[in-house]
């Protein structure tokens, strides 16, 4: 009886000490990086679309509105962002026909992250990126 009274003290402390975390394998997270200056290019192309309205965020993060803007257009600039910044580029058609098409692309570092489409009379396309 006095064993079994025994086992039944002590096995809530091994199944604590079983259960304890190890640190030992396990990865840490990555850490958030820092403020960084990237390279920012926004391109946007469309077929058949007479004028455009495009809003984008600038060197700033601020939004901007340019209207009208005639198909294709380049917005380039370097922009310091640290992790979950935005940045984000919209065209939007006006005076389209239903064959107007329009794309919106989204470049960091020269390298394309987002693309977006979109066609017909109104057509619109909105590239959003989250910096990782």
């Amino acid at each position: 009886m006095k064993m079994k009274l025994l086992t039944l003290l002590l096995l809530p402390l091994l199944v604590v000490n079983g259960c304890s975390s190890d640190d030992s394998d396990s990865t840490p997270d990555p850490k958030p990086i820092g403020p960084k200056e990237y390279a920012v290019e926004y391109r946007i192309t469309g077929t058949n679309a007479v004028t455009a309205q495009i809003i984008y965020r600038d060197a700033t993060g601020t939004e901007v509105v340019d209207e009208p803007v005639n198909l294709p257009k380049t917005y380039s600039f370097k922009r310091t962002m640290k992790q979950a910044d935005v940045v984000s580029c919209g065209v939007f058609v006006r005076n389209g026909t239903a064959s107007s098409s329009v794309k919106s692309e989204v470049l960091i570092d020269g390298k394309s992250v987002e693309t977006k489409n979109g066609s017909g009379q109104n057509a619109q396309a909105i590239s959003v990126y989250l910096i990782p």
